[in-house]
């Protein structure tokens, strides 16, 4: 009977602790796939200005040494002496899903299938540039430029569960977007001289990121600060002067018109020679390769006509400042 106990009660114990951590999982307790996603930048992570890096030239990580057969083309020492660099920067934003589960009932997601992306740059003006325009009646907004790219990112897999504002369960995940700069925009912007060099943290003077699911506008996650004004939790001013002038105007909306749009383009990590390199530092963008899928640009509602209420994240209520991301994207 000892015995019989002695091999009973490991047997138990492990039984026991099999269920807790099967419970402590909960996998039960996930949805596969989101159908509602709320999208902001990562504050916490915005300190001091904005990150900004030189890369390496791609061809430093082939084998140059197998185009010396060839009788054309440049040589390795062409190569080598190259100076066609790129930059990125890179921009941290927080993603939220939910979704249903077996039970229909509202859970975290695992993943979300695919999330557009509308980022928005504003880079600062050379002096030398300046010098063109300046006068009396020049506004601090002429001493900026402005870049916009569009692309899809796919399967972003949340990386853990957390409490939304609201109170809800929902899975969480903390990414990076990657808005690379290749040499001859940084040229086309600051001009062909050394100042172009000055590509670094301290030239970027804002950033917003829109996102849409399902074609339609994913709502904003609370960064759970004071706003400033012209700040959202989708967009950063790193100027205290521009703040000041641009007020609550949403200037990544209304940016054609009010900052200067460059020759100079934006580009995400697909269409650079860095994709086969750094893609795992990014959410995945679709195509891997190659030149991104159109986004599906969802409605977007003005705080004056309303908007239904989700309860994966609270409306921009937490913000005075209108946004144009405020619409809600919300199947349940």
């Amino acid at each position: 009977m000892k015995m019989c106990l002695f091999h009973i009660l490991p047997a138990v114990m492990l039984g026991c602790a099999c269920h807790v951590f099967a419970a402590s999982d909960k996998d039960s307790a996930w949805a596969a796939e989101a159908t509602d996603v709320a999208v902001g930048l990562n504050s916490s992570k915005i300190n001091g200005p904005a990150e900004v890096l030189r890369l390496p030239r791609a061809v430093e990580a082939l084998n140059i040494d197998f185009f010396e057969q060839g009788k054309t083309g440049p040589s390795k020492q062409d190569v080598k002496d190259s100076r066609e660099f790129w930059y990125v920067v890179n921009v941290p934003i927080r993603i939220q899903a939910k979704g249903r589960n077996s039970s229909n009932e509202s859970v975290p997601a695992r993943y979300v299938r695919e999330l557009g992306i509308r980022a928005v740059l504003l880079v600062r003006k050379p002096k030398s540039k300046l010098k063109e325009t300046k006068n009396k009646a020049s506004r601090e907004k002429d001493a900026y430029y402005i870049l916009t790219k569009e692309f899809t990112i796919a399967d972003v897999p949340m990386k853990r569960a957390v409490k939304s504002s609201a109170g809800k369960d929902v899975g969480e995940a903390e990414v990076q977007l990657g808005l690379f700069v290749s040499q001859a925009s940084v040229y086309a912007m600051l001009g062909a001289s050394s100042e172009s060099t000055a590509f670094s943290g301290n030239a970027i003077a804002g950033y917003a990121v829109e996102a849409t699911f399902k074609g339609e506008s994913c709502r904003e996650i609370s960064s759970g600060k004071n706003m400033r004004p012209g700040e959202t939790s989708s967009s950063f001013l790193f100027s205290s002067k521009l703040i000041s002038e641009v007020g609550s105007r949403n200037w990544w909306s209304s940016s054609r018109s009010y900052f200067e749009t460059p020759s100079a383009e934006l580009s995400c990590i697909s269409e650079t020679p860095y994709a086969p390199f750094y893609a795992p530092y990014y959410p995945r963008v679709k195509p891997m390769y190659g030149k991104p899928d159109a986004v599906s640009t969802g409605t977007t509602s003005s705080p004056e006509s309303g908007s239904s209420s989700s309860d994966l994240s609270p409306s921009s209520s937490s913000s005075s400042t209108p946004t144009s991301s405020s619409s809600v994207n919300s199947t349940l």
